[in-house]
C-alpha cells in the first residue's frame, strides 16, 4: 500500500518534469527565427542590431537557453568579458551548445585548461550537431597546453566524422609547426592552398608558414642545406 501511495506521487512529478521539458522545447523552438536573424546580424558586426533581438527572445522565452547563450556572445564580441563570463557561467552546464560557446570564450582568452574541461562537457553529448567543432576547438586547446597527443587524436577524430575539411587540415599544420615538423607542415599546406582557396582562415596561416620559411632561410647558412 505504501508503495502504492508513493508511486502516486510520483507519477504527477515525472509527467510536471515531462511538461516542464516540453515546455522549454517549445519556447526555444518559438526564439528560433528570432536568434538566427540575431546570429546573421552579429557576423556582420551589427551588434546593436542583433541586441534587441536577442532581448525579445529572452522575454518570450524566459526559460530557455539559447538566448542566454546567444546574449552571452555577444556580450563577449563587444569587449564586454565580465559580463559575459557571468552569463556563460549560469547556463553551461544546461546544453552542449551552451558549454561549446564557454569553451571557445575560455580559449581565446588563454584559458587553456578551464576550456578543455568545459569542452569535455559539450562532447559528452554523442547527439549534439556541433561535436565536430568542439573537437577541432579541443585539439587546439590541448595544442597550445603541449597535449599534442590529445590534439591529434581529436583531429583524427574529427577527420572521419568529416573527411576533408579545411578547419581540420589548418590544426594540423599548427600541429606540425608546434612540434618542428617543417616538412609536413609545408606539404599539407601546400595541399591545402590547391584545395580550398577561398577559406578566410588561409591567409592567417599563409603568413604563418611565410614565417616558417624566413626563418628556415636565416638557419640554412649556419646550418647546411
Amino acid at each position: 500500500m505504501r508503495l502504492q501511495r508513493l508511486g502516486l506521487v510520483l507519477v504527477p512529478v515525472v509527467l510536471s518534469g515531462c511538461q516542464l521539458l516540453a515546455s522549454q522545447a517549445t519556447e526555444s523552438a518559438s526564439v528560433d527565427p528570432l536568434l538566427e536573424l540575431a546570429a546573421v546580424h552579429a557576423e556582420a558586426g551589427r551588434l546593436t542590431h542583433a541586441l534587441p533581438l536577442i532581448v525579445r527572445a529572452r522575454e518570450l522565452a524566459p526559460g530557455a537557453v539559447e538566448p542566454k547563450v546567444a546574449l552571452a556572445d555577444l556580450l563577449a564580441a563587444q569587449g564586454d568579458d565580465v559580463e559575459a563570463r557571468a552569463l556563460y557561467l549560469q547556463v553551461w552546464r544546461q546544453s552542449a551548445t551552451a558549454a561549446h560557446h564557454f569553451g571557445s570564450f575560455l580559449l581565446t582568452r588563454g584559458e587553456i585548461a578551464q576550456a578543455r574541461a568545459v569542452l569535455q562537457s559539450a562532447l559528452a553529448d554523442v547527439l549534439y550537431p556541433g561535436r565536430f567543432d568542439v573537437l577541432v576547438l579541443r585539439a587546439e586547446a590541448a595544442r597550445q597546453a603541449g597535449d599534442y597527443q590529445a590534439a591529434l587524436a581529436d583531429l583524427t577524430k574529427a577527420d572521419r566524422m568529416h573527411h576533408g575539411q579545411a578547419e581540420v587540415a589548418i590544426a594540423r599544420i599548427r600541429l606540425h609547426l608546434a612540434q618542428a615538423e617543417y616538412t609536413d607542415a609545408l606539404a599539407l599546406y601546400r595541399e591545402l592552398a590547391h584545395n580550398a582557396q577561398d577559406h578566410p582562415e588561409l591567409e592567417v596561416i599563409a603568413r604563418e608558414v611565410a614565417d616558417l620559411r624566413q626563418k628556415l632561410e636565416i638557419l640554412r647558412p649556419r646550418f647546411g642545406s
